[in-house]
């Protein structure tokens, strides 16, 4: 997993909270 891949996901995953 790409690190910029894994920074997305944690931006998506803090949106949600």
């Amino acid at each position: 997993m790409h690190l910029a891949l894994q920074k997305s996901y944690i931006k998506q995953k803090a949106k949600l909270i």
